[in-house]
């Protein structure tokens, strides 16, 4: 996976129409809540997977397709009770995905508050320590009492560098838009797939207003190379999230098709042909024979 993401269990799962499935179908759904991403988008290759969790293809693929079918005793009538919906060859839609995020929403919030809050406390102290604090006193009845503080809590650095990371210029997201509308494959909205793309580069490291201007030439480019196919095999088009996690646009295609060239004669011709220098010399006799 291309995010280190981290999934949310909830007790109800054992309990409910799951109840007996087996333990390769819950080692299979655990995997996937923990690897989908924000979108509830999670690519399953049940070669890689059969090996990540040591267990035979055939019971990695059972499991998928449990997930994926109907199931009208679970808690959620989304999709039929679905769990999963394949949306590519291996690009697959987690239905409850919105649900389960919901559930975490408060707990969520709760730690939004708590970082935000101790995030000011260590601002308010660093300024301070760099004498940000202009502190007016005044002494009364011999002993010191502040009365009048002004505080200038300014920005942490840390808080300046993540705004001046995300880009939020209408020119860059208005090419990023042109791009998702050329890629052929699967793609979401475009709110979901310029955040993701966001999200990659600032993990990355990487500044959008330099990767954006990139995209449509290498879409433009693999499409190009997949028309030259003349026969040879090309892989289905990615998801566009997953195209992007894995920032396809570095990836390099030939140009061009080396066409066959006809006018070299075939085995069987060669061999056929009477007047070979390389079987005249090799046979002196054969036009004597005629064998």
């Amino acid at each position: 996976m291309a995010h280190d993401n981290y999934g949310r269990l909830f007790r109800s799962m054992y309990t409910g129409s799951m109840y007996g499935a087996g333990a390769c179908v819950f080692a299979v759904w655990t995997w996937v809540i923990a690897n989908k991403d924000e979108n509830g988008i999670v690519e399953i290759n049940p070669i890689y997977l059969a090996n990540t969790l040591g267990e035979p293809v055939k019971n990695i693929e059972q499991a998928i397709e449990y997930l994926c079918n109907p199931d009208p005793r679970s808690r959620t009538k989304l999709e039929e009770g679905r769990r999963l919906i394949r949306t590519g060859e291996f690009e697959h839609k987690v239905v409850t995905h919105e649900v389960q995020e919901q559930r975490g929403k408060n707990r969520n919030e709760y730690w939004r508050e708590y970082r935000a809050k101790k995030r000011a406390e260590t601002a308010k102290s660093e300024d301070c320590s760099q004498d940000s604090c202009d502190v007016h006193s005044e002494q009364v009845n011999s002993s010191q009492k502040f009365t009048h503080v002004d505080v200038t809590v300014h920005e942490t650095a840390s808080v300046k560098k993540e705004k001046d990371f995300v880009d939020k210029s209408t020119d860059l997201a208005s090419e990023f838009e042109r791009a998702r509308v050329l890629y052929p494959g699967t793609k979401l909205g475009q709110d979901p797939e310029y955040k993701n793309f966001i999200k990659v580069c600032k993990k990355g490291k990487l500044k959008p207003s330099e990767v954006v201007p990139l995209l449509i030439p290498a879409i433009e480019k693999q499409i190009a190379w997949r028309e030259l196919a003349n026969g040879e095999f090309r892989p289905q088009w990615k998801g566009f999230s997953a195209w992007i996690n894995q920032m396809f646009w570095t990836a390099e295609f030939p140009t061009e098709h080396k066409a066959i060239d006809k006018s070299i004669p075939s085995v069987e011709n060669w061999a056929a042909d009477p007047d070979n220098p390389i079987l005249l010399e090799l046979f002196p006799n054969l036009n004597d024979s005629g064998e």
